[in-house]
């Protein structure tokens, strides 16, 4: 997923703003009754973007979230990528095999479930393993998201592999310290809240305006959008003491992010040994999210070498087993993920997901 920034006014953005602010009225294409739409999300890549594209956003209330969710029909149980075109009413035939394929399961509760579910009935409108898969990772996305923490995340934002290794290496350091903290954190903390309140606001009025207007409301969602990262930029280079728990979990939850289940249990443990039976249904969440997790990225894997075998195209190939290898590393898989990893690379040896793929290699 890329990570979305100031930039030329485009139709397609003043779409995209325009239906991620305002309700989504869709009906479902298998039984025709309305699509239950995700809540609107913050999309403002605070928190940063993970090894395998999963991008992070920070809300007012200090949350960090993946934006990864879809549509459900509360009546058949299908679901739909909530970004993406729906497609048309299915003729008799086709619903009546999907909703057989479906078997009568009540609709997904979870963003990971609706994605999954997604993923699922994609499959069964003949979508290629390459989509398919797609769906199946940003089901582990919305798993991932589960074992976010609500408070401050030590500075783990990074937007490249090597950045995530150094900033998880000046995590550890401060553990060893004891943890510190800058009384400017929460100033900057407010600040960013009092912008995603503005630009909610914006998008509120995004409906109700059109022509030049909607020009000017746009252009001023995306200065609010550049000062918004600039603040949460400035808020990544403040040590921030996050809460009693101390940093062990913090350091838990961004190994688990960067994908790497050996240390994230190493401080797990090491939180547990500190803080006892106060950190235990934490530790409980974080090792269920992952877990479901583990889950979806063994499938979406799956289907992505599937893809990788029938790619032509040598950058295809290699995005796809750069995805595949990823997926891998992230379950402990270190055998794996090193021959796809290496097999992406001699796929395409000089493109830019080769040095994707040699740095996610690095020990």
């Amino acid at each position: 997923m890329a990570v979305r920034g100031p930039g030329r006014l485009t139709c397609a953005a003043v779409t995209a703003l325009t239906l991620a602010a305002s309700a989504r009225a869709a009906e479902c294409p298998v039984d025709g009754a309305r699509l239950t739409a995700p809540a609107p999300r913050a999309w403002n890549a605070g928190a940063g973007v993970d090894s395998d594209g999963c991008t992070w956003s920070i809300t007012a209330q200090g949350r960090r979230v993946a934006d990864s969710d879809a549509l459900a029909c509360p009546r058949c149980g299908a679901a739909f990528a909530a970004d993406g075109p729906l497609p048309g009413r299915l003729p008799p035939d086709a619903a009546a095999s999907l909703l057989a394929a479906l078997a009568g399961a009540a609709p997904p509760e979870s963003a990971a479930r609706r994605l999954e579910r997604a993923a699922e009935v994609r499959a069964a409108l003949g979508a290629g393993a390459a989509e398919v898969g797609a769906l199946l990772l940003r089901a582990a996305w919305a798993a991932r998201a589960q074992a976010a923490g609500p408070g401050p995340d030590g500075g783990y934002r990074p937007r490249t592999v090597p950045q995530a290794r150094e900033q998880l290496r000046v995590l550890e350091e401060r553990a060893r310290r004891g943890g510190d903290q800058d009384p400017a954190a929460s100033h900057l903390e407010a600040a960013a809240g009092d912008l995603d309140l503005l630009r909610r606001a914006l998008d509120g009025l995004l409906p109700a305006v059109g022509g030049p207007d909607l020009i000017a409301v746009v252009r001023a969602r995306q200065l609010v959008g550049l000062v918004e990262r600039r603040v949460l930029e400035a808020q990544a280079h403040l040590a921030v003491t996050p809460s009693e728990a101390g940093l062990e979990l913090v350091l838990a939850r961004a190994w688990a992010r960067f994908g790497d289940p050996e240390r994230r249990e190493r401080w797990l443990e090491a939180a547990r040994a500190r803080h006892g039976e106060a950190v235990a249904a934490e530790a409980a969440r974080l090792r269920a999210a992952c877990a479901e997790e583990a889950r979806l990225l063994a499938a979406a894997r799956a289907r992505f070498e599937q893809a990788a075998a029938r790619a032509d195209a040598p950058s295809e190939r290699a995005r796809l087993l750069v995805l595949a290898g990823d997926a891998a590393r992230r379950v402990g898989d270190a055998e794996a993920a090193r021959r796809l990893l290496g097999q992406a690379i001699e796929a395409d040896p000089d493109g830019r997901l080769a040095d994707v793929a040699r740095a996610l290699l690095e020990r």
